[in-house]
C-alpha cells in the first residue's frame, strides 16, 4: 500500500512540475519576450542579444598571461600580451547595433576596451572596429559601457567576413576583470 501512495504522489508531482514549466514558458510569451532566433508575435524581427562571459575569451598569445575568478570574469595580469578574444557568431542577416561591456575596475588610472571587429575589411589581414566600449579612469566597482555601431545597424556577411569581441587591458591587473559581453542584435 505504501509503494502505490508513494507511486501516485510521484506521478502527480511529475505532472504539476510539467504544468508548472508550461506555465513558465507561456509567461514569457505573454510579457513580449522573445528569445534568440525567434520572430515577434506581430511580424517584425525579434531583438535579441548573444551574450559572452569573460571565462569563454581566449588570450591572444602563449605571452598572455591571465586568471578567470570563480565567477566566471577574467584579468590578464601579466606585462605583455593584453588582449583576450571571442567569435561573434550570429546568423547572416542579422542587424548588430551595439554592445555592452561589463566590468570590475578597481585599478583608478588604468582601463579595459572592449571592441566589437568585422575581419577581413576590405580585404584578407584587415580589420574594422564597428564599436567600441570602455571603462572610465576614476571610477571604482562592477559597471557596464555600451558601445554603439553608429546610427545605423551594420548587417552580419558571414560569407565575405567574420566577427569577433576584443578586450584590451593598458595594464596588467586582477583590479581589471571582464565579466561578460552582450551583443544586441535583431534577425530579419
Amino acid at each position: 500500500m505504501k509503494q502505490k501512495v508513494a507511486l501516485a504522489l510521484s506521478v502527480v508531482l511529475a505532472v504539476l512540475g510539467g504544468v508548472a514549466a508550461l506555465a513558465q514558458a507561456d509567461l514569457s510569451a505573454a510579457y513580449g519576450e522573445t528569445q534568440a532566433g525567434e520572430a515577434g508575435g506581430d511580424g517584425l524581427a525579434a531583438a535579441s542579444v548573444l551574450h559572452i562571459t569573460g571565462a569563454s575569451f581566449v588570450p591572444e598569445s602563449s605571452a598572455t598571461v591571465f586568471l578567470a575568478d570563480g565567477n566566471g570574469a577574467v584579468a590578464v595580469t601579466g606585462s605583455s600580451g593584453r588582449y583576450m578574444h571571442a567569435p561573434v557568431l550570429l546568423p547572416d542577416g542579422a542587424q548588430v547595433s551595439g554592445l555592452t561591456f561589463y566590468y570590475y575596475d578597481n585599478q583608478n588610472s588604468d582601463t579595459m576596451t572592449a571592441r566589437l571587429i568585422r575581419n577581413n575589411d576590405p580585404g584578407i589581414g584587415f580589420r574594422t572596429v564597428l564599436a567600441e566600449a570602455s571603462s572610465p579612469v576614476g571610477v571604482a566597482g562592477y559597471s557596464s559601457a555600451y558601445g554603439s555601431v553608429g546610427p545605423t545597424p551594420i548587417v552580419i556577411d558571414n560569407a565575405r567576413y567574420n566577427y569577433e569581441i576584443e578586450v584590451s587591458w593598458t595594464v596588467g591587473s586582477s583590479n581589471l576583470k571582464l565579466t561578460s559581453i552582450k551583443v544586441f542584435y535583431t534577425t530579419p
